[in-house]
């Protein structure tokens, strides 16, 4: 995991958590807009059984009489009933007010007041009034064919309402009027529909969407806060877990470092090199070739760090070992084993008479003098040499072997190299056996 990733997933958090809240807020907005229109339909359900009794009732008394004034004139639709018009004892003019004349005259009345529009229609209309639209035509065929309401929400010039009718049905008293329409006693004889506009309604609604987007909205923006929130939360844990890890690999290479490399010369220790030696080893023992071991020691580095400090005395072995290193070749492994010692292995690619030429031009480059705030050194080397398979084939005896072939070179007080021989080997044996037989003699006194 890494900061990119993190990222992307704080983004592709958002991404969904917006998506969540937009499909939240249609679905809700949905849901209000049912309940909304499903309340326009109680209300207009309502209406039109309001206006089906009154018409019922005017019906069940086969019309009723009203003064005849400017707006009850008598009906010219009904002029073939010898009794529509009648004059009361003191004068007065009455004309007959039929079911549907009634109803019209009321939806009038209450068209010109309300907010919705009602009317009375049929597809076999006397008035023309009467006449239906598009809508209602389509209606009217539908409770024809056995629908009981119909409802539906109509758009039109960018108005948008909720219309719903009811059919009403010939009765005895109906066929007094529309017997001559072929109508029969159960037929329905046409709808009564109201019209209620989204206007009030839509407008009550539409603030009380702008209330709910508004809390979906603060939702959203806290949601993505919160997310935002986290992700900077994660983001410095993983800092500060990629910042553990880093301090724990730091800590791992300086102890590797420091178990297998030396802190002054950066060169490996004796643990180091005997395993870089036994990989050499393999590969020239797999290759048919020879490996030398070359022992080299800085006789006068401990005098010199006595005399000049011992930063005098790193600055003198660090030198050395970086001319060595310089003319070592491509391969080859160079270590410090103690504190003025240090062993270099590399393998003979070519014969052994340029391998020994080599040796001996990495004592010439050791022994050049250096210089250190206007002081002139010059390091007293002495190098013993071991060769693999002739000598030994096992890394620690070989490097025991070189460090044999250098003690004694340094016991001849000249310096040089020296090469690991049997007569080495059978003096060490020798002087082995010497200290053995002091040492108990000593404890025998």
């Amino acid at each position: 995991m890494n900061s990119t990733f993190i990222k992307r997933y704080v983004f592709v958090v958002g991404v969904l958590w917006s998506l969540v809240c937009f499909i939240a807020l249609v679905a809700h907005l949905r849901e209000d807009y049912r309940q909304t229109i499903s309340r326009l339909q109680t209300r207009a359900a309502t209406m039109l059984e309001r206006d089906i009794l009154y018409r019922d009732w005017v019906a069940g008394h086969g019309g009723v009489y009203v003064p005849v004034t400017e707006t009850s004139r008598p009906n010219p639709h009904l002029e073939f009933l010898p009794e529509r018009d009648m004059i009361a004892k003191d004068g007065r003019h009455f004309t007959l007010v039929n079911p549907s004349y009634m109803t019209r005259q009321a939806f009038d009345m209450d068209n010109r007041l309300g907010d919705t529009t009602s009317k009375i229609t049929s597809r076999k209309y006397m008035n023309p009034n009467n006449a239906p639209d598009a809508w209602e035509t389509a209606a009217l065929v539908r409770l024809e064919k056995g629908q009981t309401f119909v409802s539906d929400v109509i758009t039109a010039d960018g108005q948008s309402s909720l219309r719903t009718m009811r059919p009403f049905y010939v009765g005895e008293e109906c066929l007094k009027c529309h017997s001559g329409q072929g109508y029969s006693v159960g037929d329905i004889r046409g709808g009564l529909s109201v019209s209620i506009p989204f206007e009030r309604p839509i407008l009550g609604h539409g603030l009380h969407n702008m209330k709910s987007v508004g809390l979906f909205a603060l939702l959203w923006l806290s949601g993505l806060v919160g997310v935002a929130i986290l992700g900077r939360k994660i983001h410095r844990q993983f800092l500060l877990t990629l910042a553990s890890d880093q301090q724990l690999d730091h800590a791992e290479m300086s102890l590797n470092f420091l178990s297998n490399y030396d802190r002054r010369t950066n060169l490996p220790n004796r643990f180091k090199f005997e395993e870089l030696l036994t990989e050499m080893l393999s590969r020239a023992e797999r290759a048919g070739e020879q490996v030398i071991v070359t022992a080299l020691e800085v006789c006068n580095h401990k005098q010199i760090a006595n005399n000049l400090g011992s930063a005098v005395g790193d600055y003198l072995l660090k030198t050395v070992a970086e001319r060595v290193v310089s003319f070592c070749p491509e391969g080859s492994s160079v270590a410090r084993l103690e504190e003025h010692r240090l062993v270099v292995a590399f393998i003979v690619r070519q014969d052994l008479l340029s391998a020994k030429t080599l040796t001996n031009d990495i004592f010439n480059e050791a022994c050049k003098p250096l210089l250190l705030d206007g002081h002139e050194f010059f390091p007293v080397v002495c190098m013993g040499t071991a060769l693999s398979p002739d000598d030994t084939s096992e890394a620690r005896q070989l490097v025991q072997k070189a460090g044999s072939a250098l003690m004694f070179c340094i016991e001849g007080k000249k310096g040089g190299v020296k090469s690991y021989s049997l007569e080495m080997q059978e003096e060490d044996r020798n002087r082995l056996e010497i200290e053995r037989g002091l040492r108990t003699a000593l404890a025998d006194n």
